[in-house]
């Protein structure tokens, strides 16, 4: 018998990298941001294109380079979703010719809660037990 709740899954990360097929045709960030609705481009102060989609909610970072980090969606299918959904937006402005290409599942954040609430945690042994897949920072 399980201590805790199932896994809810809260934000997971992809990335990818959106490319034209002509490699000289680099993604001109200021135009798409001038375009785009929900984005903001300060180069000054952040380096990315920042994108964002309402329903279902999901934020992108998108870099002169062409790589791309979708945050946000609650399972894998929705992040890959909302990079295709992000992908469109890049080509209703910057063209057809751009494909988000090399997508990667980066990270998946998921929480859970004890069955029991009275249940205590010795969590620097928990953390010691597993020290290659956690972290525990006390202050």
């Amino acid at each position: 018998m399980s201590l805790w709740e199932p896994l809810d899954l809260v934000n997971v990360i992809v990335t990818g990298s959106i490319e034209s097929d002509d490699y000289r045709n680099k993604l001109n960030l200021p135009r798409l941001s001038e375009s785009l609705l929900n984005s903001e481009y300060y180069p000054k102060s952040f380096a990315a294109l920042k994108l964002c989609r309402v329903a279902p909610f999901a934020k992108a970072l998108v870099f002169r380079s062409g790589k791309m980090v979708v945050v946000g969606s609650i399972s894998i299918e929705q992040a890959n979703d909302n990079l295709r959904y992000f992908e469109k937006q890049i080509q209703s402005v910057a063209g057809s010719s751009y494909v988000v290409n090399e997508v990667t599942v980066q990270n998946m954040v998921a929480s859970s809660r004890l069955k029991n609430p009275e249940t205590k945690i010795n969590l620097l042994a928990f953390v010691k037990s597993l020290k290659r897949w956690s972290q525990f920072e006390p202050e």
